[in-house]
């Protein structure tokens, strides 16, 4: 892409890492103001020393960022050459990428924000309020990209606890199954054994032994598949401890 610089800026000695314990991520920065994204790009680069930060001049530029890398969140203009922040929001959320993005905006009034944060965006910042604005802007990206992490884990754990859910219901039901099955089966098998051994004692014929017979083989398919509800519960049961395991603070 002829308009993205993707090299990292030296760190600046004036301004300390927020926090070096925190993965490096990658935020891409539209902005047409070439002298604005090298000064985004150095304080976004100052957080980790891993970095990356890609620049784009257009809307266009920015989707095929997002589209082609891996992009932790955004900071876009409100103004920009092919369109505007908010048109950049709904070609996001028609793709179905899920990042954040952080507004930069210039002289548009509360109307405007408001617009943009109901579209979706994860903050903004208003550029001349302030000199120190990129700082601001370095805060918000790395605020807003915590927020979402935390609520890509909530999900996550919602989604889990969903499953545990499930395995337990299934656990719960094939005990119960197989336990309301077992008893009254045992007593067909059996009764269905006293009438082949009658009928043979009695010389009562095919006709009552063979009848007595297909019982007792209905009897033992059903207890093989009973067997195999047994095994599929504890095959459950080891993953649901499995599953808490791993799940569970060491």
């Amino acid at each position: 892409m002829s308009a993205s610089d993707v090299t990292a800026s030296p760190l600046p000695e004036d301004v300390p890492p927020v926090d070096p314990a925190d993965a490096p991520v990658h935020i891409i920065v539209a902005t047409t103001d070439t002298g604005e994204g090298e000064a985004l790009e150095a304080r976004l680069s100052a957080d980790h020393e891993q970095n990356r930060v890609t620049r784009v001049h257009t809307l266009a530029h920015a989707l095929e960022a997002v589209d082609q890398k891996a992009a932790d969140a955004c900071v876009i203009d409100h103004d920009i050459p092919d369109g505007n922040s908010l048109d950049f929001l709904q070609r996001l959320e028609t793709a179905e990428h899920d990042i954040p993005v952080v507004v930069l905006l210039t002289e548009e009034g509360e109307a405007a924000a408001v617009a943009i944060m109901k579209a979706g965006a994860a903050d903004y910042v208003r550029k001349q309020a302030q000199e120190g604005y990129v700082d601001e802007v370095a805060f918000k990206v790395k605020e807003a990209i915590h927020h979402h992490r935390l609520a890509q884990q909530v999900a996550q754990l919602a989604e889990h606890r969903e499953q545990m859910r499930l395995l337990r219901t299934i656990h719960t039901t094939v005990a119960t199954v197989k336990h309301e099955i077992n008893n009254p089966l045992s007593i067909i098998s059996g009764n269905a054994q006293l009438l082949v051994e009658l009928a043979r004692a009695l010389d009562l014929g095919d006709d009552i032994a063979q009848p007595a017979r297909d019982i007792e083989e209905a009897s033992q398919r059903i207890a093989a598949s009973l067997e195999k509800l047994g095994d599929l519960k504890q095959s459950i049961l080891t993953q649901y401890k499995n599953e808490n395991a791993s799940s569970s603070p060491t």
